[in-house]
């Protein structure tokens, strides 16, 4: 049951803006019941978050929320390759004490996938901003 969950949350990234919005609230149950289950580790993984969904004044020692369930990726050629083609926003590293590896559920385990939060978020607190293009 656990695969089945986690592969469909990975699938569509739709699914993840419907159950926070409340409209599949019972499939986010899920997924956090099934992420519980994966043993945390502690890692470095990245995420592009697209121009506007992060305040403007970013800078050392301000807070910054992931929404719930959050996934990145720890292979920074996944990120490198989404700036290249185009993507824009704010590239985030982040080291975490608690990643939930869900790589091996995901319809594309090559993006070494690992899930980050509960239904509460994950707050992140920024010690380092670089600014720049590719």
């Amino acid at each position: 049951w656990d695969a089945f969950v986690l592969r469909l949350w990975s699938s569509d990234e739709r699914l993840h803006a419907l159950a926070l919005s409340g409209e599949a609230s019972e499939l986010a149950w899920f997924v956090q019941q099934a992420a519980e289950r994966l043993t945390k580790e502690t890692v470095t993984v990245f995420a592009v978050v697209p121009d506007g969904r992060v305040r403007a004044d970013l800078r050392d020692g301000s807070h910054l929320v992931l929404p719930a369930l959050s996934t990145l990726t720890a292979d920074p050629g996944i990120i490198w390759g989404m700036v290249e083609s185009g993507a824009t926003g704010t590239v985030l590293k982040v080291h975490l004490r608690s990643a939930r590896p869900s790589c091996r559920f995901s319809v594309c385990p090559e993006e070494q996938e690992r899930m980050v939060g509960d239904i509460a978020g994950v707050k992140l607190v920024v010690r380092r901003t670089y600014s720049g293009t590719s």
